[in-house]
């Protein structure tokens, strides 16, 4: 089920993991691992409902369907974190200055942001948090693109133009909203390849191919944008 379903029960597997290392032993197991390994054993037999989440005795929930796309950590944590530090370590020493004092004249009186830290976005981009991406999404196409190359412009572009949408707090008619959004993803997605097909590989940019589906059955990702573990 680990490999053929992609489930992953975490706290199972390290019980198993213990039980199979405990069996390596043989004869050198200690008196309370095989006490360890007959509990196992009873239980497995006698109470193996009780091994397991209860939600998945739930016949309506599917844990596949019913988790929605945590916007936070696949989105700014993942996606925007590729592409920033990506060209940010492309970005010539001699370039740095220029992009400090951009961002030093970059307005934010519109935006509702914070005053910029030139500086910390130029050298700890690494470290950055949610908040920090989405300043660098706001500013960037007066800021970096001065910096790319025309494909990576269009690749920016269109991450810029995606953004608004995955972060869209409210949703006035969810058709048109659908199709905006799944057609700013192939957009993207056009780009990036065409740009560098390493990405591919990257789990959360599949992850971006399931937002239409997860927003049409949960409302905004805004509203699932958490830090809790379970939503990851």
């Amino acid at each position: 089920m680990y490999t053929e379903l992609g489930v992953k029960d975490i706290l199972n597997k390290s019980i198993v993991d213990w039980k199979y290392e405990i069996l390596s032993k043989k004869d050198a197991a200690t008196s309370p691992e095989r006490e360890f390994l007959e509990q196992f054993t009873n239980v497995s037999i006698k109470d193996t409902p009780s091994m397991f989440n209860p939600f998945f005795q739930l016949d309506s929930f599917d844990g596949c369907l019913d988790t929605p796309v945590e916007a936070l950590h696949f989105f700014l944590l993942g996606i925007v974190k590729y592409l920033v530090c990506d060209f940010m370590k492309q970005l010539a020493p001699a370039d740095i200055p220029e992009v400090v004092a951009r961002y030093q004249l970059f307005d934010t009186g519109s935006l509702n942001i914070p005053s910029l830290q030139p500086h910390y976005l130029t050298r700890h981009y690494a470290n950055f948090i949610g908040k920090d991406f989405k300043v660098v999404l706001q500013s960037a196409p007066f800021v970096l693109f001065a910096f790319m190359t025309d494909s990576k412009q269009c690749l920016w572009s269109a991450l810029c133009q995606l953004a608004p949408l995955v972060f869209q707090t409210h949703i006035d008619n969810m058709n048109t909203y659908q199709d905006d959004l799944k057609l700013y993803i192939c957009n993207f997605m056009y780009h990036l390849i065409k740009s560098m097909a390493q990405w591919v590989n990257k789990p959360k940019f599949y992850s971006l191919g399931h937002l239409p589906q997860s927003t049409y059955r949960f409302g905004s990702a805004s509203l699932f944008a958490t830090n809790a573990g379970p939503l990851r």
